[in-house]
This record gives C-alpha cells, structure tokens and sequence, in this order.
C-alpha cells in the first residue's frame, strides 16, 4: 500500500483516520501486513517534515507524529503477533501432547519404570 493507495483509502472510507500509530494498531478492519504497511509508509522519509526530521505527517492526518511513537507501534505489533504465534504453538503442543498420552502403548515396551530399572540391573 503507497500513499496513493492510503490517501484512496482515506477519501472512500471516512472512518479509517489515524490521528496517531496507535490507533492504527488498535483498528480491527485491518489486518497486520496491512496495519505494518501503512507504519512503514508513516515513518518514511516521504512522510518527514523537512524543519523537523523526527516528524512525520501521514497524509490526511492534522498534525504530526513522532517517528518513536511510529516506531513503538511497529513494535507493539510485532509484539502482538509473537504473542498470537507463541498461543498457537503452545495450542499445538498441548493438543500432541494429548495426542501422545491418548495413544495406545506398543505391544512389548515395559511401561512399569521399577520392572526398567530391575531389567537394566
């Protein structure tokens, strides 16, 4: 998405303004690569007040942002993800894990660890 594409945005749906990053993240309508495209095109460079380079306007906002207020939305969003991730990886294990504990045991293993300890002996 180049700001084109975010300024066709803002103009067909009035309701997607960004005052602040935010308020990006925290917008349900929009997925994450969607919500990092649109930080990514807000810290560019295209985006930075020329008097002050820690500014960026995005277009169709009223005022500035800091590019760390940008920058720590980035990261709240990777952050979001990691999250979502490690809940899905641990959903996964848990369920293999009861997989593994349901299954049946195979015909000749000792399962009694006091009989694997005598057999060792």
């Amino acid at each position: 998405m180049n700001l084109d594409a975010l300024r066709k945005l803002r103009e067909t749906d009035a309701t997607r303004t960004f005052s602040f990053p935010h308020e990006l993240i925290d917008d349900p309508s929009l997925n994450a690569s969607q919500k990092r495209e649109i930080l990514a095109e807000w810290a560019s460079d295209a985006c930075a007040i020329e008097s002050f380079p820690t500014l960026r306007l995005l277009p169709g906002t009223t005022f500035p942002v800091t590019l760390s207020a940008i920058m720590d939305a980035l990261a709240r969003l990777d952050d979001e993800l990691r999250m979502a991730n490690d809940e899905e990886e641990f959903a996964g294990q848990k369920a293999a894990a009861k997989r593994r504990r349901n299954r049946a045991p195979v015909r000749g293993w000792r399962t009694d660890a006091a009989t694997d300890l005598h057999a060792a002996y």
